[in-house]
């Protein structure tokens, strides 16, 4: 970011609206060179009532960027319990993750819970279970992408002439002029391109919540020193939902929108192996047979609404009249049955044959 020339397409510079004024719906660095003692009409001496006040200083603020990013926080707990007594094991862990963002009013929550356990039910007969628990949510995710939602677009535009951090009190400013595309918001720099960062921050929401759970059992038999066998059944299961509010008057959505995004993902998978590791002399053998079968479903249930009735109200229902929703609503589902064997043939552990198979059937 240079500090030498900002906002304006020749040398002189004078804001109206944000949107029709000389120089002041221009977005890039050119014009009039800043720090040399010149005076223009800004956008924090426009009024209320339409009107400006007397010019001020046409200067850089060196830390306009920098200024407008907020000191990040994450703060992490954990506790967990095990226990043992030769035979059986137990573990149970519970770990939460608070985070506020670099960016205003974004956050991120996550909690996690792992449990495991072995038990030695009968001689050579071992049952284990693992489960872990994930649950995140977050009130507003930081837009990423070159969208106006992300207040990093504006930045990349914005000069060294531009006060960020003077617009974050943005309920005492004045409202964006009627006949601009950001009428009826609080006042920004520029009124074409982009909103007030801040007032985006606080009104165009990405809320997201998500559950999942990862787990498996297992049952395992050892019939004598050279015959074993299991069977597993393991899940992973997520649930999640993303929701996006965009305030009338936003420049990408002059309308306001909202969205509702249901999501849903189960994986089964049930697989079971027998194996063998016997010698014979200076010759060895070992042989795994097994299966796998996997069941896939994946739910989405999605209505966007382009346009909003009424401010502030962000549900179906508040439909603006001769607008259409967007509906989706999709279902997936696979199958997969599998078949797998692996031997190892060796002669006094020196030379070695592997043989291997694979067979997997799709659903359609």
């Amino acid at each position: 970011y240079q500090r030498r020339v900002r906002g304006a397409s020749n040398t002189y510079f004078e804001f109206v609206n944000g949107q029709s004024g000389y120089g002041d719906g221009v977005d890039e660095s050119w014009g009039a060179p800043l720090d040399v003692g010149l005076e223009f009409v800004q956008w924090s001496d426009y009024k209320d009532d339409g009107t400006t006040s007397s010019p001020s200083p046409w200067k850089s603020y060196p830390n306009n960027i920098k200024d407008f990013y907020e000191t990040g926080v994450q703060l992490s707990n954990n506790v967990a319990i095990a226990g043992s007594d030769g035979d059986n094991a137990f573990r149970l862990s519970a770990t939460n993750m608070n985070q506020t963002g670099m960016v205003p009013n974004t956050d991120f929550n996550r909690w996690n819970i792992n449990s495991s356990a072995s038990l030695r039910l009968l001689e050579g007969l071992e049952a284990s279970f693992s489960a872990n628990y994930i649950k995140e949510h977050a009130d507003n995710l930081a837009s990423i992408g070159y969208t106006n939602d992300n207040p990093v677009q504006q930045m990349i535009w914005s000069g060294r002439n531009v006060d960020l951090p003077a617009l974050k009190d943005y309920k005492n400013l004045p409202l964006s002029p009627e006949g601009t595309a950001a009428a009826g918001t609080p006042l920004n720099w520029n009124t074409v391109f982009q909103n007030n960062p801040y007032w985006g921050q606080d009104v165009n929401l990405q809320g997201y919540d998500k559950d999942r759970l990862i787990g498996n059992v297992k049952l395992a038999y050892q019939f004598n020193d050279w015959l074993s066998a299991y069977v597993r059944t393991g899940i992973d299961n997520w649930d999640m939902r993303n929701s996006n509010i965009k305030a009338i008057g936003t420049n990408s959505a002059a309308d306001g929108f909202y969205s509702d995004q249901v999501r849903r993902f189960t994986e089964i998978n049930h697989f079971y192996m027998i194996t063998a590791n016997k010698t014979f002399g200076d010759f060895g053998v070992a042989v795994s047979v097994g299966g796998n079968n996997m069941i896939q479903e994946y739910t989405r249930h999605y209505v966007g609404v382009p346009a909003l009735e009424l401010p502030g109200l962000y549900n179906v229902s508040n439909l603006k009249s001769g607008s259409t929703p967007t509906l989706i609503n999709t279902f997936e589902a696979e199958k997969i049955n599998s078949l797998l064997g692996t031997a190892q043939l060796s002669f006094r552990d020196f030379v070695f044959l592997d043989i291997s198979g694979r067979n997997d059937w799709w659903s359609v």
